[in-house]
């Protein structure tokens, strides 16, 4: 396959980039690259109702965060601009024109209130929705007599009444009945191109040679390639993805917050991951932590499974745990500030201790912020794991190890003289780990206590010794006066 390979993503910017849109994005873009072809990203904002402009600034940005970056798009620009349906209007007209000459469309002059009645009356018979084609059995004279009249009208395209057949590249082998489907509408009332005429008007003349969407388009795919065919061009190669679904089996919304690229990153997701995980979603690539140009390199629709994908909330989570733990403190600390999570300053070392320790970058940033603060109940929380008869030795014995410390407190000379004094080395850790940590667990201590500054581990162990000394004064004052 030669370098004119040319893919596209085409959202309809009525909500946040979601799983199943970015997996979609990701393997087009795999397919382009693996081919060393164009990965094109064009906005579909023909729905004036639904579309926002914030949508569209969200779909832009999650790719680029992700790394999904287009060749050509509304924001880079390239050959076969404008990228949005709304500049292309004059495309879809003259395309319209086109149909019209071949009798491929005719005038619908059917309103919103017989639609919705032909609707209610196909779905109480347990019929599927769609048209009747009554306009499409009007004759030249009724139509030109309605059309002078001013009757508002649309344009729908007049499917032919046989089988369509095409190879798609996953499914292999595929017909779909157009006798099944109903003529849809190529121009609204309101002047505006339909889905339908604007993606094969902006595929044919965008050169884009394959379309990679969810297979919940296979019935839209069978009235495009009619389409094509009466505009006389040639189609695309199609492949249609098994679609991405919720564990009860239901498909994913991208109106759902939960599986929006926007929120996994609020919640410390690295790109990196998602990228890997996504790919994992219907392709099984070889190999672990492989970065876009790995995946590029192995990309094959052949290897694209035909059955729906589960999405798992804990597997991404896992994807992103083995991620994090491959990175130096140096790299996680260059994320955590763009990722909204401040990391308190923290030096690498001291990131890269608990790395092995986070899931998420939020995760991190509670571990960074350890560094320069903990909560003020830490010493008392520290003390209470000791037995009430020990915090008198095990006060005795911190303030030695303090007092003998040049510079950073020695912890095995400290666990020796707490062991010497009958308190375990088990005890004696945890409770040291809380006061310098206010956590129960986390990375060696030892690395803790070699990554906080001196100073800091002083103050904090000597916090631990004074609440301890008050809680044995206390006891033995409790004892006196019994």
């Amino acid at each position: 396959m030669s370098d004119s390979v040319r893919t596209r993503y085409a959202p309809s910017p009525t909500g946040r980039l979601h799983i199943g849109g970015a997996r979609t994005a990701l393997f087009n873009y795999l397919f382009a690259k693996a081919h060393g072809g164009t990965f094109v990203l064009r906005i579909e904002d023909t729905d004036r109702e639904r579309s926002r402009p914030e949508f569209e600034r969200d779909i832009s940005e999650s790719l680029t965060w992700l790394g999904i970056v287009p060749d050509e798009s509304p924001d880079r620009g390239g050959p076969f601009g404008p990228y949005r349906q709304s500049e292309r209007r004059a495309r879809y007209e003259e395309a319209l024109r086109a149909l019209t000459a071949e009798n491929a469309v005719y005038p619908c002059f059917c309103d919103d209130e017989r639609l919705e009645a032909l609707r209610e009356e196909r779905l109480a018979r347990g019929e599927r929705p769609g048209y009747d084609g009554r306009c499409r059995r009007l004759d030249e004279g009724e139509r030109e007599r309605l059309i002078a009249a001013g009757v508002p009208h649309a344009w729908r395209f007049a499917l032919p009444r046989e089988r369509i057949a095409f190879v798609d590249a996953i499914r292999g082998f595929t017909e779909i009945d157009l006798r099944s489907l109903s003529d849809f509408v190529v121009f609204r009332r309101d002047g505006t191109p339909s889905y339908h005429l604007a993606v094969v008007v902006d595929d044919i003349e965008m050169k884009i040679t394959h379309v990679l969407r969810g297979e919940d388009h296979l019935a839209n795919t069978g009235m495009h390639l009619a389409l094509y065919r009466a505009l006389g061009a040639t189609p695309p190669v199609f492949a249609h993805l098994p679609l991405i679904v919720a564990r009860d089996g239901a498909k994913l919304s991208k109106r759902e917050g939960d599986t929006a690229i926007s929120d996994l990153r609020e919640r410390g997701i690295l790109p990196e991951a998602i990228v890997e995980y996504l790919a994992h979603l219907g392709f099984s690539p070889e190999g672990s932590l492989l970065t876009l140009r790995e995946l590029a390199a192995q990309f094959d629709l052949a290897r694209v499974g035909k059955s729906p994908s589960i999405f798992e909330y804990e597997q991404l989570v896992e994807f992103n745990r083995r991620w994090l733990t491959s990175m130096s403190g140096e790299e996680i600390a260059e994320r955590l500030e763009p990722a909204g999570a401040p990391r308190s300053g923290a030096p690498a070392a001291w990131l890269a201790l608990w790395k092995d320790n986070a899931a998420t970058l939020l995760d991190l940033a509670s571990f960074a912020a350890l560094y320069r603060e903990i909560a003020p109940e830490a010493a008392l929380e520290a003390c209470a794991l000791l037995a009430p008869a020990q915090r008198a030795a095990f006060h005795s014995c911190l303030e030695s190890a303090l007092s003998e410390a040049a510079e950073q407190f020695d912890l095995d000379r400290f666990i020796g003289k707490c062991m010497d004094a009958g308190i375990s080395r088990g005890a004696a850790m945890k409770a040291v780990r809380v006061a310098l940590t206010g956590l129960s667990s986390g990375p060696s201590l030892r690395g803790l206590i070699a990554a906080l500054p001196a100073e800091t581990v002083r103050e904090r162990l000597t916090g631990l010794a004074t609440v301890c000394a008050q809680q044995s004064g206390e006891r033995e004052r409790a004892d006196e006066s019994r």
